[in-house]
C-alpha cells in the first residue's frame, strides 16, 4: 500500500465536520482520496468535476 489511508484519516477526523445543522457532510474517506487525486494529477476544479 502506497498511501496508509488509515492513518491520515485518524489525523484529520478530529477536524471535519460532523454534521448538525444543514446538510450531512460528504464521507471523509471520500473527499480525502479525491483531494489526493486532484492534487497529484494536477486537475483543474471543473476537470475533476467531469471526473467525479
Amino acid at each position: 500500500m502506497l498511501i496508509p489511508w488509515e492513518k491520515l484519516l485518524e489525523k484529520i477526523r478530529a477536524y471535519y465536520p460532523t454534521g448538525g445543522k444543514g446538510r450531512v457532510p460528504y464521507p471523509l474517506e471520500g473527499i480525502l482520496r479525491v483531494h489526493c487525486v486532484h492534487l497529484f494529477y494536477n486537475v483543474s476544479d471543473p476537470g475533476m468535476e467531469d471526473m467525479l
